[in-house]
Formats: structure tokens, sequence, C-alpha cells
């Protein structure tokens, strides 16, 4: 699926860059260094306007390393991210 169609990718295209980061500031303070690259990615993607030309396997192979990489690992990091998005914009 192209990331300007998923949840993530519709997040990050309404963000600003002032608030990609503040948001990079607020993941510094969490631990998960995986949630952190795939955030560093997104953030590269937005400013590069390539979110419509990306797919979520070029993400799983980026953060996971792998392209035989589970699937499931990689739903689970982009939800853990869109929650902190979320907490983050109700600051």
């Amino acid at each position: 699926m192209i990331l300007s169609q998923t949840i993530l990718g519709e997040l990050y295209g309404g963000l600003t860059p002032l608030e990609l980061k503040q948001l990079s500031a607020y993941l510094d303070e969490k631990p998960n260094e995986k949630v952190k690259k795939l955030h560093q990615w997104m953030v590269k993607l937005t400013k590069e306007n390539k979110l419509i030309d990306t797919d979520n396997q070029f993400l799983l192979e980026k953060v996971l390393g792998s392209k035989t990489a589970v699937y499931s690992s990689f739903t689970t990091l982009t939800n853990l991210l869109t929650n902190h998005i979320k907490d983050y914009l109700l600051l």
C-alpha cells in the first residue's frame, strides 16, 4: 500500500515542519529505537514529498532490515508510532 493512503502517511502529510521537529524531540524521550527509526524515515519521505511514491514494503525493509521480516512486527511499529503522534498532538 502506498504510504500516502495509510493513516500514518496522512498524519505525517498533515504535520508542519515545526510539528515534525517537535515530534522528533518528543520521540527522543521514548525508549523504542525501531519506532524512532520509522519516524526518521517518515520525516525524510515527508520532506522529500515521496509519500505518494513509496510503499509499506520499502519501510519494512529499511526499518526492520529484511525483505522477509514479519509484516505483523511492522504493523505493530506503525501502530505504536501512530499512538505516539496522537499523544503528542493532544499535549
